[in-house]
């Protein structure tokens, strides 16, 4: 999986002057992440290589005064039950970025509970 993580990772380094502010924000908000949240979801890389590859397919979709905004956590703050990475690709403010993540996050068996009110104690959501 590192290999895929990679592979976007390079994807990214080779079109800077498209990928350049994306690459340096998603860099910001990954580092802003709890080691805990990583340590305690095994598919972490996958996913965080799948949802980069999202952000590439669907570029142009992204709401940049959102996306980009010094307010990030105040945007996502009332997603705090939900899976981290939903968070950032509900940040984007892209319907298809949002859609293909949980797509995937569904096939792979995980669970998304979009009401913290039901189970906040799921560490899967």
């Amino acid at each position: 999986m590192n290999m895929i993580l990679g592979l976007v990772d390079v994807l990214f380094q080779n079109k800077p002057e498209k990928y350049g502010r994306l690459t340096k924000r998603l860099t910001e908000l990954e580092a802003s992440f709890n080691k805990e949240i990583k340590k305690d979801n095994p598919n972490y890389s996958e996913e965080m290589a799948y949802l980069k590859k999202l952000f590439m397919k669907h570029f142009n979709t992204i709401e940049e005064d959102t996306f980009y905004s010094d307010a990030y956590a105040d945007n996502t703050a009332y997603l705090q039950y939900i899976h981290v990475l939903l968070r950032l690709a509900v940040c984007s403010g892209s319907d298809a970025i949002v859609s293909d993540f949980l797509s995937f996050l569904k096939k792979k068996g995980r669970t998304i509970n979009l009401n913290p009110h039901t189970d906040k104690n799921d560490k899967h959501t």
